[in-house]
């Protein structure tokens, strides 16, 4: 059996380091620490514009005043006079009462 697919040929022009290169790091790192700025260790002893208020925190209630919700609308049409069977429907001769 054959491949189809060629083989890729080495390119001349392009040096091994341009083909694989070498990762370099460009973050202030020295030694693997990061340097972030100063952090508290707890909320207590953090500085007070850094630490958001309660009320920045709670989220915005769902819930809706009796007024408020939403209605479903009114029905022009009665009720349809057939029974549901499986996945089809059966027309009746007389309504049922639900």
């Amino acid at each position: 059996m054959t491949d189809s697919t060629p083989e890729p040929e080495p390119t001349d022009e392009l040096s091994a380091e341009a083909q694989t290169p070498t990762p370099t790091s460009t973050s202030d790192t020295s030694d693997g620490e990061v340097t972030t700025p100063a952090q508290a260790e707890s909320p207590e002893d953090a500085d007070p514009n850094e630490v958001p208020r309660t009320e920045d925190l709670e989220e915005p209630s769902t819930e809706k005043a009796p007024g408020e919700e939403p209605k479903a609308p009114k029905r022009d049409e009665p009720e349809p006079d057939h029974e549901a069977v499986g996945i089809g429907v059966v027309d009746t001769e007389e309504p049922q009462a639900g």
